[in-house]
């Protein structure tokens, strides 16, 4: 990998194939790994802001390159295997994945990827800026505790403008 944000091709999102197997992903009330099921999103109605811990971010960058194949998915309709591969770039606080993947018949694979961004340390000095304070910290959009250090990748901060 390049870079954090040079990856290749970006998700298409502009592909109507590809959104419609995004929507289908988001909609599908059997797994939370697109879109949290409704009860979930119930539970988590009254918070404000899910960002991502540092712990979080470079967890995903300390996943084992590793290969597996779909008969269809997010990456295609019909059969195709993927490599997966996560780097970590310390300046940037960043985490970038990347998905090669090759469809049955094609001869070349194509890439995608994502990034993300480490915002614990910055984002309280950037909420005062604008005027908001912080309220209360959770771990969860759920409120569970917040642990800084904790092998998750995302925490949620409560926030009221102050006058």
């Amino acid at each position: 990998m390049r870079g954090p944000v040079r990856l290749g091709a970006r998700l298409p999102w502009g592909d109507p194939g590809f959104s419609a197997r995004m929507l289908a992903e988001h909609l599908d009330q059997r797994h939370d790994l697109a879109s949290r099921r409704t009860a979930v999103i119930d539970a988590q109605a009254q918070r404000l802001a899910a960002l991502s811990t540092l712990a979080g971010v470079r967890r995903k960058a300390g996943r084992a390159l590793r290969w597996y194949t779909a008969a269809g998915g997010l990456f295609g309709a019909g059969p195709h295997a993927v490599l997966q591969e996560a780097a970590w770039f310390e300046a940037e606080r960043a985490t970038a994945e990347r998905w090669w993947v090759l469809r049955d018949g094609a001869a070349r694979p194509r890439a995608f990827g994502t990034t993300r961004w480490a915002h614990d340390q910055r984002l309280p000095g950037a909420l005062a800026d604008a005027g908001l304070r912080i309220e209360d910290r959770y771990g969860d959009a759920c409120g569970s505790p917040h642990d800084p250090h904790a092998d998750f990748e995302t925490f949620v901060l409560v926030a009221n403008r102050h006058d």
